[in-house]
Order: structure tokens, then C-alpha cells, then sequence
């Protein structure tokens, strides 16, 4: 059992780390790409914390109702969508002016914070019940 739990710690502080950078940069480039178009510098920091909260609420929604088994969550999942959609839209514009390369490294941030939290949401995510297999005995009757 130790080993298990420590995998699932290791698991845990490398999502966490990745999720922490990954959350820092795609902060950053929304922030510029705001503050660049003539944004206030309170809208161009509240910005990025409504686009990339709005995927992590969304993301820990679709887990609570995974968890509980409650229903698909279609509108987590819309909520997810548009997370997604603008993170990615708000990061690949900020390379955009560096060519292929710019939009690859800025558009990476929010690929890799999505990851991170699949992956962990993967780890919480409740089995499938084991169904018993029916003996050969009852099959046989």
C-alpha cells in the first residue's frame, strides 16, 4: 500500500507543479495580450482569472458530478469548452507575431494545465464497481 500512495503524492506535486507554471504563463500572456489592446490594468489582471477559472470550475464540476455519479453535467462541460476555447484563442494570439514557433510555446501553457488536470481528475475519479463474475456452477443449472 505505500507504494501506491506514493505514487499517487508523486503523482499529485508533479500535476501540481505543471498546473502552477502552466497557470503562471497563460496568466502572463493573457495579461499582455489585454493590457495590450488598450485595457485597463485591472481588467488586463482580472482577465486571465476569468478565463482560467471559468475551466477550472467547470473541469472540477465535471468531476463532482463524475464522482457522483449525478449525470453527464452538459453544462460543466459547456463551461470546460469555453475555458478551453479562450485559452487557447488568448495564448495562440499572443504568439501569433513570432510565426509557428510563437504560437506553439504560447499556445503550450494551456494544453499542458489541461493535461494536468485530466490527469489528476483521473486519479479522483471513482472505479467502475467489479462486477462478480456468475459461476460455472449457477450456469451450468
Amino acid at each position: 500500500m505505500t507504494g501506491d500512495k506514493s505514487i499517487r503524492y508523486s503523482t499529485i506535486a508533479a500535476v501540481t507543479a505543471v498546473g502552477l507554471a502552466a497557470a503562471v504563463l497563460s496568466y502572463r500572456h493573457q495579461f499582455e495580450l489585454a493590457a495590450g489592446h488598450g485595457e485597463s490594468v485591472l481588467t488586463a489582471k482580472l482577465i486571465p482569472i476569468s478565463i482560467d477559472g471559468l475551466l477550472l470550475a467547470g473541469t472540477l464540476a465535471v468531476l463532482d458530478a463524475s464522482r457522483r455519479q449525478t449525470g453527464h453535467a452538459w453544462v460543466a462541460r459547456v463551461t470546460v469548452g469555453l475555458g478551453v476555447a479562450m485559452t487557447m484563442w488568448a495564448n495562440i494570439v499572443h504568439g501569433i507575431g513570432y510565426g509557428w514557433t510563437g504560437i506553439i510555446i504560447s499556445g503550450w501553457p494551456p494544453v499542458a494545465l489541461m493535461a494536468a488536470i485530466e490527469v489528476l481528475a483521473r486519479m479522483v475519479r471513482p472505479s467502475a464497481p467489479e462486477q462478480p463474475y456468475p459461476s460455472r456452477r449457477k450456469q451450468a443449472a
